[in-house]
């Protein structure tokens, strides 16, 4: 080797390995603190003590609540803080801050409801004793941050410095859960309103009925299933194939799986104990870091009482999120009401129409600072129901949201759950606390159980909202405040088992009261009811075995419909005997190992996207939406009822165009997920349902780094069972968030197994500590094991 190659491949050794040891040495000193003691400057009123056993979980005792506060904020700060700046900055739309002009749309998006001012709005009415909380965790968390050698990571990797926390970002990171849970409801009501100018009512209830045969209403309520309708009435004249020359045509997007949940809750009097029992899996995005942080809280609260609460945290709030305080067990899943509306102006450039005569809009100028680039404006015209967004056909309409309004948003009675002894005062609590609404389903140590909402419900009028609502009706569609007394409710007195799973969970009044939002299918929810109907007696473990169920219910329909016709035919090619012998052999369970479920799952997925197609296509040439109009969904999830119909009923006027029949049709569908198997996998013999379904729990900054490097930010690519329409609803990007089981008074039994780990922190022991358990599906005890780490916080 030449001298000089010699010398050049020294200096860079050098330079790769000083690089290296810079990089190592920074982000070491990123690693926090666990053991000793740390001296704080303000807010902690006598010392507390913040211990992690070898999983990372936070065990924090304290002397009340302000203090327990405090110290979450501390933990938090340490192990989740750039989480929690993203989870912020989304719901006030200042990503771009940190990532510059990919972040600019997403900015916009959320701009336009202002929800920084908002917050400070709803911050300025909540009572300085519930305030102080949030003020204490925000001293908490700045002091957790401060306490690191270095800024975590990310920040170097940006090229930027975190903010200072503030009470206002606490209230941002809740507004955040209305915008995962109930940001896209008016978009829904958009897509209704389309039907309806297509086909009028018979149309739309046949697209997204109410009801279909899966329907498990815990109050037994049933809706009928809609037929097809008649040709005179509505008729497919579009292709479901992609045109060159309409842009509309190209595979419309088929929107991601509605982040919710499963929850049940056993009565003593089916249990092996006697005690109730309660179980919870939110579905929820997965990421590194992960949205829940485990802590056990230990202080003494206002009545001179012991509180012992176990669960999980939402990072950015000082609240236990989901879990137990002995007395009373507590879960959540979204509840799919009707929670936003677009309400469709008449105006000019500066007034529009409303009730009380024409009124002014007020505009603002929301400024959008972008890293590395100038700020960009945004104007924003609001009006008394929210800002005027643009709808895809030209319409301007009020987008008006459960988070703009000030009552909806104050979450700090939810911190009284410590104090609930029974079931009837936790729902109390819930009827008061201002959150996004989600199903609340409640054990205690009574044994008794129940069923409500937790968040504010507007108190609805005669006119239905879960449509377009023209302006000379909105005044009869929310009106005021739904009174606590008067919530949706069921009880222990009238069932010994209650179960959610986003479907719809109560009909009549109560239904109304929750509105016709957007209900997931029923599958999941009677997969549950089966097993709870089969079930005589339950215990933990029996739980926990639900949790699991990946019975293919809704596929096994698909895949009957495919062994049908492929039977049948004698020119079959490879792949589609393969397919056959797959489809033959399958076990109609989402498997790890089944390519049948791989084959008949993307076939209903292919079926319906090409349905959507033709449907969408049929309203251009229909002249109710423009050919230059872009794509959209014009199916949800209880749509499935209709499309099932349609599969098995093969109405001739609901041919897509260019097929002479339909089997021609369903043999195009088959052949084009065959084709994308083959590409994707390689082999359709290698396209089990375990690596067509791998986890992609990913960091957000990974894709942005040398695969050598963002490889090690990411959780393995797991194999997984499971799907959206069964209780073990996993998804690559989306799946069971965490699986809870808790009998309350016996919180030694219980589990709580989480994906990811405590800590965000690459180069922590903590970083993926307690993941194998979730993907093998082993049980994680739900109270902390022996403390490995003690640190103590005390005052200055």
């Amino acid at each position: 080797m030449p001298r000089w190659l010699k010398q050049l491949t020294a200096a860079v050794f050098i330079l790769v390995l000083a690089i290296g040891t810079f990089v190592t040495f920074t982000l070491r000193a990123s690693l926090p603190t666990l053991d000793g003691e740390i001296a704080v400057s303000s807010g902690l009123g006598a010392p507390a003590t913040l211990a992690r056993d070898d999983k990372g979980i936070a065990v924090i005792t304290a002397a009340n609540r302000l203090d327990a506060a405090y110290a979450m904020g501390f933990a938090h700060g340490q192990d989740r803080f750039f989480q929690m700046d993203l989870a912020s900055r989304l719901a006030s739309g200042e990503l771009a801050e940190l990532f510059g002009n990919i972040a600019v749309e997403a900015d916009k998006k959320y701009r336009v409801h202002q929800l920084r001012r908002r917050a400070d709005e709803a911050l300025a009415q909540i009572p300085a004793a519930d305030r102080a909380i949030l003020d204490i965790y925000a001293e908490g968390v700045n002091a957790g941050l401060a306490s690191l050698g270095s800024k975590p990571f990310e920040y170097h990797l940006l090229r930027v410095e975190p903010k200072q926390w503030s009470p206002t970002e606490s209230m941002l990171v809740s507004m955040s859960m209305f915008i995962q849970m109930t940001g896209k409801l008016a978009q829904s009501d958009y897509a209704r309103d389309l039907l309806l100018r297509a086909g009028g009512e018979t149309l739309l209830e046949f697209i997204q009925p109410q009801g279909t045969q899966w329907d498990t209403a815990i109050d037994g309520t049933k809706y009928a299933t809609p037929t097809i309708p008649p040709e005179a009435t509505f008729a497919i004249n579009g292709t479901s194939e992609p045109s060159e020359t309409n842009e509309l045509a190209a595979v419309s997007p088929e929107p991601g799986p509605m982040n919710g949940s499963n929850s049940w809750a056993i009565s003593g009097a089916k249990t092996s104990h006697g005690g109730a029992l309660l179980s919870n899996d939110p579905h929820l995005g997965m990421a590194i870091p992960h949205i829940w942080y485990r802590v056990q809280l230990n202080y003494t609260n206002t009545a001179g009482n012991a509180v012992h609460m176990n669960g999980v945290s939402f990072p950015g709030m000082p609240a236990m999120a989901i879990g137990t305080n002995g007395n009373v067990a507590w879960s959540m899943t979204n509840s799919a009401g009707d929670w936003a509306d677009y309400i469709v102006l008449d105006h000019d450039e500066t007034q529009y129409q409303a009730p009380q005569g024409r009124q002014a809009f007020d505009r603002q100028t929301e400024t959008i600072l972008v890293k590395g680039e100038e700020p960009l404006t945004l104007e924003i015209d609001n009006t008394i129901w929210g800002p005027a967004v643009s709808l895809e056909d030209g319409q301007r309409a009020a987008y008006r949201w459960l988070v703009h309004y000030a009552e909806a948003l104050n979450p700090l009675p939810f911190l009284n759950l410590d104090d609930a002894v029974t079931a009837a005062e936790a729902a109390d609590i819930a009827h008061r606390s201002g959150i996004s609404p989600f199903n609340f389903v409640v054990a205690d140590s009574a044994g008794e159980i129940l069923w409500t909402i937790l968040g504010r419900i507007p108190e609805r009028g005669s006119v239905p909202s879960e449509r377009l609502v023209p302006w000379q009706e909105v005044d009869d569609t929310w009106r005021g405040w739904l009174q606590p007394a008067d919530y949706p409710m069921i009880t222990s007195e009238q069932l010994d088992y209650i179960w959610t799973a986003n479907n719809r969970i109560v009909g009549d009044k109560m239904r109304d009261q929750i509105g016709r939002g957007t209900y997931a299918l029923g599958t999941r929810g009677w997969l549950i009811e089966q097993d709870l109907i089969a079930t005589q007696r339950f215990d933990e473990l029996r739980m926990t075995e639900m949790l699991q169920n990946n019975r293919a219910e809704t596929v096994t329909g698909w895949r009957d419909h495919l062994l049908s016709w492929m039977e049948s035919l004698q020119d079959l090619s490879a792949e589609e005997h393969g397919a056959l012998t797959a489809l033959t052999d399958w076990t109609a369970r989402a498997a790890v190992d089944d390519v049948g479920y791989t084959v008949a799952r993307e076939y209903q997925r292919e079926f319906s996207r090409a349905m959507n197609r033709a449907l969408q296509e049929t309203l251009v040439n229909n002249e109710v939406i423009s050919a230059e109009h872009d794509e959209v969904w014009l199916f949800n999830s209880n749509s499935e009822g209709a499309l099932a119909k349609i599969r098995d009923q093969q109405p001739t006027h609901w041919l897509p165009e260019g097929f002479d029949n339909w089997l021609a049709f369903q043999r195009s569908v088959l052949q084009s997920v065959l084709s994308e198997l083959v590409e994707k996998h390689g082999a359709l013999a290698q396209a089990n349902w375990g690596k067509h379904n791998a986890l992609q729990m990913h960091h957000p900054l990974a894709s942005a780094l040398p695969a050598f490097l963002g490889d090690h930010l990411n959780m393995p690519a797991s194999e997984q069972a499971g799907d959206s329409y069964m209780p073990l609803a996993q998804r690559p990007k989306h799946g069971q968030s965490m699986r809870f089981v808790v009998s309350p008074g016996k919180e030694q039994d219980g589990f709580l197994i989480m994906p990811g780990g405590q800590s965000g922190h690459p180069l922590s022991d903590f970083y993926t500590a307690g993941h194998a358990d979730w993907v093998n599906a082993e049980n994680t005890p739900l109270l902390p094991g022996a403390v490995t780490h003690t640190l103590t916080l005390s005052p200055k």
